[in-house]
């Protein structure tokens, strides 16, 4: 188990053509990925992977990994479902 935290979608008047109300930002550390997986890079999130929290499963959309000194500290996950 990873642990995550994840804000609801955006407010309605906030939505453009590409934002659903149903997509939510999960925010996640790569410190449990990187100790069962090793710290290879090619096994983080990535478009088209399958998000599951609290039972539910989502598609991920889109992984930005926030770096500070070339290390991955955070990862946020833009998800939808």
């Amino acid at each position: 188990m990873v642990r995550s935290w994840s804000s609801a979608g955006p407010q309605p008047q906030a939505m453009d053509g590409m934002t659903t109300q149903s997509d939510r930002l999960v925010i996640m550390s790569p410190t449990q990925i990187f100790a069962a997986l090793g710290e290879d890079e090619t096994k983080l999130p990535k478009r088209g992977d399958k998000a599951i929290e609290g039972g539910k499963t989502s598609n991920v959309e889109a992984a930005n990994f926030i770096r500070m000194s070339n290390e991955i500290v955070r990862i946020e996950l833009h998800v939808r479902g």
